[in-house]
């Protein structure tokens, strides 16, 4: 069975709170949460996740109909930014015209005007939840998709001292549910690094995009080089057994 998705339909006031079946094929309705400050909230966010035995967050994001960001996707951003640094992982689903078809769908149930207003934001991440699903995207894959870069792929990064160096992509690997790239500096260049192994961390920026973060932990850049060097020296005994094998 796959994680349940908790999904979130976050406003200034509410968050509006849903939850997909294991087989992420149904979504329902949990609770619409009224918010107190970034520690309570989080804490709360956690909590479900707990109960519900997952670690994957579905946003909406509230983008604008040209599909420009405003300041509304600035604050989810940096709401979901907080639960990122508790753990949790955050991906997005575009929320245009959610809460206007959620109104509809309470409007047509004959739902009272004050009983629409506590109910509108869990509907609204009901649908943002069913478009995410109907979408057939996976938590799972897009961490997969954005771990991938082509072996041999040039990377320029900036050393200790400014200077732009060339680093060629070896290998990304997966450690403690991390994705992490193994470049080498490219020969003949005037960086310091020029022919040494670099570990980076592929990480996210304030707006949700890649960015590759240097490995500060010696444990951890250890543990991903040894796995390197293990996941070659597999990948070569692959390799030799089927000369053997053609001999």
């Amino acid at each position: 069975m796959n994680e349940r998705l908790l999904c979130l339909d976050v406003g200034d006031r509410r968050i509006g709170i849903a939850v997909s079946d294991e087989r992420r094929i149904l979504a329902s309705v949990v609770e619409t949460y009224t918010r107190v400050g970034y520690s309570p909230d989080v804490k709360r966010i956690k909590e479900l996740c707990e109960r519900y035995s997952t670690e994957y967050i579905i946003s909406g994001l509230p983008m604008n109909m040209d599909g420009s960001e405003g300041g509304q996707v600035q604050k989810v951003r940096e709401f979901c930014g907080q639960l990122e640094n508790a753990g949790l992982k955050v991906f997005y689903q575009d929320e245009r015209m959610t809460t206007v078809s959620a109104e509809k769908i309470l409007m047509q149930g004959n739902m009272r005007r004050d009983d629409r207003k506590k109910h509108i934001d869990q509907v609204a991440a009901v649908f943002i939840l069913e478009s995410y699903l109907a979408s057939g995207r996976s938590p799972e894959n897009e961490i997969a998709e954005a771990g991938k870069m082509q072996v041999g792929q040039m990377v320029e990064l900036i050393d200790d001292k400014g200077n732009p160096c060339s680093f060629e992509h070896l290998m990304t690997l997966e450690y403690n549910e991390k994705y992490y790239l193994v470049l080498v500096a490219e020969q003949d260049t005037d960086c310091d690094e020029e022919g040494e192994i670099v570990i980076m961390l592929i990480d996210k920026d304030d707006k949700g995009e890649d960015c590759y973060v240097p490995v500060e932990d010696g444990d951890t850049m250890q543990a991903v080089y040894d796995l390197y060097v293990k996941t070659v020296e597999s990948e070569d005994d692959v390799i030799d057994d089927g000369t053997e094998d053609g001999d």
